[in-house]
């Protein structure tokens, strides 16, 4: 018969090694996965619902223009130094949607450099 060895806390040692072999592993999973997600995915503009009121304040700090024009969207965001345009829906003070203000972001990163 094979010698079992020392037998602490009624758990073999053999058992005990696979253990903290197992929790070791664990441990630097969890690491690894922490340090791969982004810290702060939305470092810009609130998660928030805005209205385009609070989107105007936001990009003239930026250094962009809001222009009137007319059509369906009668204000623009523009980008002076390229002469790019982003049309800002109005609606009459309420928040507009994320998917908007998401693109709205976009146009603002996009154009930041040549806009400060």
């Amino acid at each position: 018969m094979e010698q079992i060895r020392h037998i602490e806390n009624g758990i073999p040692q053999e058992a005990q090694l696979l253990i903290a072999n197992f929790l070791a592993q664990e441990e630097q999973r969890t690491v690894e996965v922490s340090s791969k997600r982004p810290k702060n995915l939305n470092t810009s503009l609130r998660i928030v619902p805005m209205t385009v009121r609070q989107i105007e304040r936001y990009a003239r700090a930026k250094g962009f223009e809001v222009s009137t024009g007319n059509g369906r969207h009668g204000k623009h965001l523009e980008a002076l130094c390229c002469g790019s345009s982003n049309p800002l829906p109005d609606h009459g003070g309420r928040a507009i949607s994320f998917g908007v203000q998401r693109t709205i972001e976009q146009f603002i990163k996009r154009h930041q450099n040549c806009a400060a």
